[in-house]
């Protein structure tokens, strides 16, 4: 049960009650003389006769409350009655850090409702869900754009969930994996991933006592955004001062409870820094100065030197503020998994099972639901299905939407499709915050770009809820869409309403990531499909023709200095060729381009789509590497026609079967060009490879290397294969290793391996169950082959007559081979001694160690890994 509330006049009995006979009498004749300004004495005829109860109503009537606690405290303490005083005082503390709570408790317990049409505040508590957060300190050399970057992430942690557990509010300031505590820690994360809105629950929970209470006797939040629009000078005790309502401050309380004071600074990202303090930081919590040198006062522990800081700040300032701080925690904010998406959607709407409804719809769309893991993402979708009276208001998106597709598609939905109040002015806006890396503006601002206030553009634009003057847009892809846009749209002379010269500003960020999104809107914008759909929804006049070359001159610049050559800057060059739509400007650009290495990076149909395009408009591309992106038929078959140009194809752990390997058989006969086929690690089995060798016999076919590890090969596979090596001499590499063949599977390929016809050179047969049986056929096959001169066997179980009679073998004068890889380890000292012997009669021979890849090889090891990397 809770206890009830002590008042005012319940403090002042119990002080004065505990004053006994003279006390009390000392108590009133001090009282009668005592004098405060603008309030008349309490005469001493009304006091000699009263009681405890009459003079708390005497003292009430004559101060008021705030007064009379001020005149019994100061009076208490000139008769010498300290304790009473102290009593007396810590009620008033008390009631000053409730009155704040309350205060907290009304700021925070209400969010804007992110609708357009609406206006109306949500509470907290119905629409906030649980966040992922983890422990983890940010990677400087992490590239990307931010949110790109992160939807890479939950694709890593949704195929290995094992690998992220997750942290709650409440551990934040708790030990670390190493068991490490500090008292400051930051959140990390980019905009619209929850930061604020984790912020604004911790401030509620201490508030209403639910946590933190224990540990923090006062915590106040500071928007960094809101500050830097602040010109004025201020001391540390006035920017206290400023988050609390007159009446809630107790600052002798605070400053006795600097131990266990929360200070959270929010968007630190925000903070000018341009103008750093020319003297260093003051400790002095009542000197006036720039906002900046407070923040830096406080994350450099010159003021309130002992108390708890929670900093968040989006990645690109997470270097700036780490310098400041010594020994702090990092804790990233992923927003959003799958099971946390649902549950926001279930809170978003009245009924949970409309909002079941509405996420099921969002999966059914791959692209629109991976940006679910952002929650201001979540926020828009939901606001549109709740206003949508269609049944599936995502038919209107196109089969292969773009990312721009995507955003059109919601900002449409979003604000409707009328004429916008000052489109003009909203691109501009957009634009000039990209530009200036600030996301916060203030009505100054909106006024300068011809945008009145926020309530003419409810929805788009989000209003501070400490600041009210302050906003900054509700979503980073639309503030970035609008920005792409302003290079597209005319003013009322046919002009852009954005100069050409600005792109400058963002070619020249484009090697730190900071613009990738922005630069895929302005390719997507490029394509007149979407500048119809703009001109028709909203009424707008645009013109692709100056960005179209300025795009043109800029991209083709690029690839010609090589600046794609990274993985990640490959794949986003394919997506911003895909944006245009335009084969022919996606062939002048690919024919730079001769290399696609993006193993480990696909991930999504989308990137798939953004691949196949750029394949098919290449002529000059010669290899390509994939891995780890499950190709199944119908995946596979979108690559096709691209795979019949290149030279080398390198499929890894694509999860391809037997069902892919007809195409991959069409493939290889048809493409003359092809020298080099990799796809180790793919379930292909005995009949998948036994159908792959139909296309290898092709007359056309070139093949030079088959990389075949790890397929799931058995003896059955052995047939073809030698079938292969009997009549393709171009064949001169060819990797088995980690497929079962045993003993029979390499009696039947040796058959192959002596045809006159076979030109191999290079062979790995390590990890294939082989014994000393093998090693017979092995040993005729190095006898007389005249072309082997690599052989990998390699964690096979040869023994020590296995390995004997290889070097009968190698004595032989038609026996070409010059390197050999074996498993040494089991080996008796008299077979390595005669193997010794046998390279010693052969000095161009040599002999490695071999590992299998799981072991750990220490430098220093002599033969580690030789001649044979890891496969």
């Amino acid at each position: 049960m809770e206890e009830p509330e002590e008042s005012l006049e319940d403090a002042l009995l119990f002080a004065l009650d505990d004053l006994r006979g003279e006390n009390f009498k000392r108590f009133k004749n001090k009282l009668c003389f005592l004098k405060m300004e603008g309030k008349d004495r309490i005469p001493l005829s009304k006091l000699e006769s009263a009681d405890t109860v009459d003079t708390v109503q005497l003292l009430l009537g004559a101060y008021g409350e705030e007064g009379a606690k001020e005149v019994a405290v100061q009076v208490l303490k000139t008769i010498n009655m300290r304790d009473s005083a102290s009593r007396l005082q810590m009620w008033k503390q008390k009631e000053c850090r409730k009155k704040y709570q309350r205060h907290i408790q009304d700021t925070f317990s209400h969010i804007p409702e992110l609708n357009p049409r609406s206006g109306q505040k949500v509470s907290h508590h119905q629409r906030y869900t649980e966040l992922f957060l983890r422990g983890r300190k940010p990677d400087p050399e992490e590239r990307g754009h931010e949110l790109l970057a992160m939807e890479r992430k939950h694709q890593e942690m949704e195929a290995h969930p094992e690998r992220c557990p997750s942290l709650g509010l409440e551990g934040l300031f708790g030990p670390d994996a190493e068991g490490r505590s500090s008292r400051t820690t930051v959140l990390f994360g980019p905009a619209g991933i929850g930061k604020t809105m984790a912020l604004r629950k911790l401030m509620l929970d201490w508030a209403s006592g639910e946590s933190w209470p224990a540990k923090f006797a006062y915590a106040f939040y500071v928007s960094c955004g809101a500050l830097n629009s602040s010109s004025e000078t201020m001391s540390l005790v006035d920017l206290i001062a400023n988050s609390c309502p007159p009446g809630t401050l107790a600052m002798e309380d605070i400053l006795m409870h600097q131990d266990n004071l929360l200070i959270v600074l929010d968007a630190f990202d925000e903070l000018n820094l341009g103008n750093l303090p020319s003297e260093g930081p003051s400790n002095d919590l009542h000197k006036r100065k720039p906002v900046t040198d407070l923040v830096l006062g406080l994350l450099r522990r010159k003021l309130f030197a002992k108390c708890h800081l929670l900093v968040a700040t989006r990645p690109k300032a997470i270097g700036s503020l780490l310098q400041y701080l010594r020994s702090a925690r990092c804790v990233e904010v992923l927003g959003f998994h799958l099971a946390q998406r649902k549950e926001y959607f279930q809170r978003f709407f009245e009924d949970r099972e409309d909002g079941a409804r509405a996420f099921e719809l969002v999966r059914s769309n791959e692209t629109l639901s991976r940006m679910c893991f952002l929650p201001a993402s979540c926020s828009v979708i939901c606001s549109i299905f709740s206003r949508t009276t269609q049944r599936d208001p995502l038919k209107d998106i196109p089969e292969k939407a773009t990312v721009t597709d995507i955003y059109v598609w919601l900002l449409f939905k979003f604000l409707g499709c009328h004429s916008l109040v000052n489109l003009e002015g909203l691109c501009r806006l957009a634009k000039e915050r990209l530009l200036h890396k600030t996301a916060v503006f203030d009505e100054g601002v909106l006024k300068e770009h011809g945008l009145g206030n926020a309530s003419t553009h409810p929805g788009i634009l989000l209003q501070d809820c400490h600041v009210t003057t302050t906003y900054k847009f509700n979503h980073l892809g639309f503030q970035e869409l609008l920005a792409a846009l302003s290079f597209c749209l005319l003013d009322s002379d046919g002009n852009t309403i954005s100069s050409f010269q600005e792109l400058e500003e963002v070619f020249g960020h484009q090697t730190e990531s900071n613009f990738t999104l922005l630069l895929r809107f302005l390719f997507g914008l490029c394509g007149k499909r979407r500048l119809d759909i703009l001109q028709g929804n909203w009424g707008c006049r645009t013109s692709r023709n100056g960005l179209w070359q300025e795009l043109g001159i800029w991209l083709e610049k690029e690839v010609k200095h090589h600046s794609f050559r990274s993985e990640e800057k490959l794949l986003e060059l394919c997506h911003c060729l895909y944006e245009t739509e335009d084969l022919p400007f996606a062939k002048n650009i690919m024919r730079h381009i001769h290399d696609l290495d993006l193993r480990d990076l696909l991930s999504t149909n989308l990137d798939l789509a953004a691949v196949a395009f750029c394949l098919s408009a290449s002529d000059s591309l010669q290899s390509l590497h994939l891995s780890d992106f499950e190709l199944g038929p119908e995946r596979l078959g979108q690559l096709l026609p691209g795979l019949w140009k290149l030279s080398v194809i390198r499929l890894n752990r694509c999860g391809l079967t037997v069902s892919t390997c007809k195409d991959l058989s069409s493939v290889v006969a048809a493409n003359v060009s092809l020298t080099s086929l990799d796809l180790s690690e793919n379930p292909l089995g005995d009949c998948g490879v036994t159908e792959l060798c139909q296309g290898l016999l092709d007359s056309h076919c070139q093949l030079q290397s088959l990389q075949l590890h790890g397929c799931h090969l058995t003896a059955a596979a052995c047939e073809p294969l030698s079938a292969l090596l009997a009549s393709k001499p171009s064949l001169v590499e060819l990797n088995l290793g980690g497929n079962p063949l045993g003993d029979p599977g390499i009696h039947i390929f040796c058959k192959g391996m002596k045809n006159p016809q076979c030109g191999l050179q290079r062979l790995k047969l390590h990890q294939c169950s082989l014994t000393g049986a093998a090693c017979t056929d092995l040993a005729s096959v190095l006898e007389t082959g005249p072309t082997l001169m690599e052989l990998n066997l390699g964690d096979n179980s040869l023994g020590d007559d296995g390995v004997r009679q290889l070097c009968l073998a190698l004595k032989k004068p038609d026996c070409k081979l010059r390197k050999l890889a074996l498993t040494m380890g089991s080996l008796n000292r008299t077979t390595k001694t005669r193997l010794q012997a046998a390279i010693s009669a052969r000095p161009e021979m040599t002999v490695v160690s071999y590992y299998s890849p799981s072991f750990l090889a220490f430098p220093g090891d002599e033969g580690s890994w030789g001649m044979f990397p890891r496969s």
